[in-house]
């Protein structure tokens, strides 16, 4: 029998556990796996954290390429734990996905107080950032909070009802 193949993504502001959540089911899942997460991005050689700002768009692309040549090399599970503050940020993952037939699962992480989160981030996000993605901070539509891998397909058309997106409704 062959291995399901799994995308997992995992929203949520900083500080609510994504990173933590997915290194233990990587810890624990069969197979092979890959986590990749914008934030390595700004991990240097010698391990330390050095975030830019200015490089942000860049993390996102480099997150994204790894994750999309791991579903096409078939990774068994692919972990992606990012902010995705908006819903259609997760849209270039979800076609990825199709693409190579994965199923996907949204893990969404509760949003607390942007002290809360603030106090619980490792990377020292400032509170003034948490407070604007604490405003824009989409939640996940009720039928994909049920714990179930679906179909790629399937969630991009819950998404695209949820939130009209040229990006999400348009053909395949």
């Amino acid at each position: 029998m062959s291995e399901t193949r799994t995308l997992h993504l995992f929203r949520g502001l900083p500080g609510s556990g994504k990173s933590t959540r997915a290194r233990h089911l990587q810890a624990s899942a069969p197979g092979t796996t890959m986590l990749v997460e914008s934030d390595m991005f700004f991990v240097g050689h010698d391990g330390v954290y050095r975030f830019n700002r200015y490089q942000r768009t860049d993390a996102h692309k480099w997150c994204l390429q790894v994750a999309v040549t791991a579903m096409e090399n078939g990774v068994g599970m692919v972990l992606v734990p990012n902010v995705f503050c908006r819903l259609v940020s997760m849209e270039a993952y979800l076609r990825a996905a199709r693409a190579n037939g994965y199923r996907v699962l949204i893990h969404t992480f509760p949003t607390r107080s942007a002290e809360q989160h603030f106090e619980r981030n490792t990377h020292g996000v400032p509170i003034t950032a948490i407070y604007g993605m604490l405003n824009v901070f989409e939640q996940t539509p009720g039928p994909l909070n049920d714990g179930q891998p679906r179909d790629a397909a399937e969630v991009i058309e819950v998404l695209s009802r949820q939130r009209p997106s040229p990006v999400l409704s348009e053909p395949a």
